[in-house]
């Protein structure tokens, strides 16, 4: 299924629409600019999720993507459901973040735990967009579904926090040990713009 999947992206990465290919490349530049490798005008799938090396800050992450923790099959699915949404309604996602998160769910054989704790904070602050109009549509998604889909959907939620839960019950610092660490004031803003899918919240998705 991954080596079908990856040959989908593959395509998809040689014909990006124009968000695609906007996110993308400032993505690419702040990854740079952070002290990470000069990614390809024309990427790979493997070049893609390389963005997973910066937050949407525009900071180094410690994510990477490739672990030892398998990827279940619905989360494949429902991340490669939210790339096939994304490109056909021309969402880049927030300097292609997500849609490199999916392409990591979708194709990579393994993740590590980094990828589970921010997969978990990304549902926490996005539950909400639940509620919006046109979450859940196939014809018409809102931004907020399609991310939610690049995350993992409600799978990919299921999953995270299963994971995160069974690591800190052996080690109780463990939930605590996040990319970006939130400061009082940081946590309202992220709760006011969506940090890591900003994009989506400026159209009212």
């Amino acid at each position: 299924m991954s080596a079908s999947y990856r040959a989908e992206i593959a395509a998809m990465l040689k014909d990006m629409p124009s968000q695609w290919r906007a996110m993308y490349r400032s993505g690419a530049k702040k990854l740079k600019a952070a002290g990470g490798p000069s990614l390809p005008a024309n990427p790979t799938p493997e070049d893609a999720m390389q963005l997973l090396g910066i937050t949407a800050g525009g900071k180094r992450s410690k994510d990477v993507y490739k672990g030892t923790h398998p990827v279940p099959a619905e989360v494949r699915k429902e991340a490669m459901e939210g790339i096939r949404l994304s490109y056909e309604h021309n969402y880049g996602a927030w300097d292609f973040i997500g849609l490199a998160r999916a392409i990591q769910l979708a194709i990579s054989p393994g993740v590590p735990d980094s990828t589970h704790k921010r997969m978990k904070n990304y549902f926490t602050r996005h539950t909400k967009d639940k509620k919006a109009p046109r979450f859940g549509s196939k014809t018409s998604p809102s931004r907020g579904y399609m991310a939610w889909l690049n995350w993992g959907g409600d799978s990919g939620k299921r999953w995270a926090e299963k994971m995160v839960a069974g690591r800190a019950r052996k080690n109780p610092f463990f939930e605590g040990q996040y990319d970006e660490p939130l400061q009082p004031s940081r946590a309202r803003l992220n709760n006011a713009f969506e940090v890591y899918e900003p994009f989506h919240r400026r159209s009212g998705d």
